[in-house]
């Protein structure tokens, strides 16, 4: 069984701060639910996977300087999103994503600010079931 395939993991969530810059206005959709290719800078040590991602904008607050707008974003996300990517688009290989071929948007600053645990009770019951489907 590989790390993708263990059964909760996906409900795992992470708290992000991100501080990005781009150069048009953007509607940004509060929640949605992202299609992740692995990102180009991890495909020589990760499987070339599709993976199903939700994340949530919590907060975001803009700033106009200098022709750029910069954003401070707060968002929830599912555990293995690549935030980078969701950012950036990493040429199309996230959708969907804050930045496209139209709008150059760049992340300059990323900060995990929570990481929800699971507790003991969900481990093992995890671990029993894995036993089960290896018998």
């Amino acid at each position: 069984m590989q790390r993708h395939d263990i059964p909760g993991r996906e409900s795992v969530k992470q708290d992000i701060f991100c501080l990005s810059m781009l150069r048009k206005e953007l509607d940004i959709q509060k929640g949605c639910v992202i299609d992740q290719r692995t990102p180009l800078r991890v495909l020589h040590r990760r499987a070339n996977l599709a993976r199903e991602k939700k994340t949530c904008i919590l907060e975001c607050e803009r700033k106009d300087v200098d022709g750029w707008i910069y954003c401070r974003i707060k968002l929830e996300a599912s555990a293995g999103t690549y935030i980078k990517e969701f950012v950036n688009g990493d040429f199309g290989r996230t959708t969907p994503s804050l930045g496209s071929k139209e709008n150059y948007y760049d992340l300059l600053e990323l900060d995990v600010l929570r990481v929800e645990k699971k507790s003991i009770r969900d481990f093992l019951t995890r671990r029993i079931k894995l036993d089960i489907i290896r018998c």
